[in-house]
């Protein structure tokens, strides 16, 4: 019964070879109704959502259907230590 933080960039489920293996996620369990804050948002492995929901979903909470939108200035990318990570893209 304790909470504890997960660090996405030590966790399998963001190793990346290429920014196509990652993807943007929030950061709560159920992303429908999620805030989709800059400081909210994940980068994960394109196939990791349920390893990523085990960690931090209740096993008997559901989530809603849906397609979250992420903002238009962030994007998911693999890093130079093979890892995703949420980037915002500058102003031009």
């Amino acid at each position: 019964g304790h909470c504890l933080g997960v660090d996405t960039g030590a966790e399998d489920l963001s190793l990346c070879t290429a920014n196509e293996d990652c993807r943007i996620r929030a950061r709560d369990c159920c992303e429908c109704g999620a805030s989709m804050s800059h400081d909210n948002l994940i980068a994960i492995r394109t196939d990791a959502g349920a390893d990523y929901e085990d960690l931090v979903c209740d096993p008997d909470m559901g989530c809603l259907e849906c397609a979250p939108e992420y903002p238009a200035d962030v994007e998911a990318v693999c890093d130079e230590d093979g890892h995703c990570t949420a980037w915002v893209i500058p102003p031009p």
